[in-house]
């Protein structure tokens, strides 16, 4: 693979295009980030100063690996859930963003068999506006 000024860059190993591969699905899905982002030309560029070897990946492959991981951590929570020693508790917590559009996320807590701390988002949806009249 050739570089600037004709310089070879050395290809990227497929445990190390991995590795990076996972490190942006956990930027992208934790600091919610658009998937379209590594469509972006500054990214890119960005991406490959940091290693030109690595193939930045797109948008759909992106979700696609996404979507499997939730699939994956739903699964897990499901079991792990399932074999909770003592109670689960749920929480609601409704509020407003800055765009008063409503949300509701719904979460469990739970003491581990290590007897540790334990959570999780079980859902989170938009709530619709209320339409009724005032009374």
């Amino acid at each position: 693979m050739e570089g600037e000024a004709g310089c070879r860059i050395p290809t990227i190993s497929k445990k190390a295009q991995r590795e990076i591969d996972d490190k942006l699905k956990r930027l992208i899905g934790n600091c919610s980030l658009p998937f379209s982002m590594v469509d972006y030309k500054e990214f890119v560029e960005f991406v490959k100063a940091l290693n030109p070897s690595y193939v930045v990946r797109s948008r759909n492959t992106l979700k696609s690996w996404l979507f499997d991981d939730f699939e994956k951590y739903k699964e897990r929570i499901k079991k792990e859930l399932a074999e909770v020693p003592g109670r689960i508790s749920l929480t609601m917590d409704p509020w407003t963003s800055l765009a008063q559009e409503g949300y509701m996320a719904i979460a469990a807590h739970w003491v581990t068999k290590e007897l540790s701390c334990a959570e999780s988002c079980l859902t989170l949806s938009i709530c619709l506006p209320n339409r009724a009249p005032r009374i």
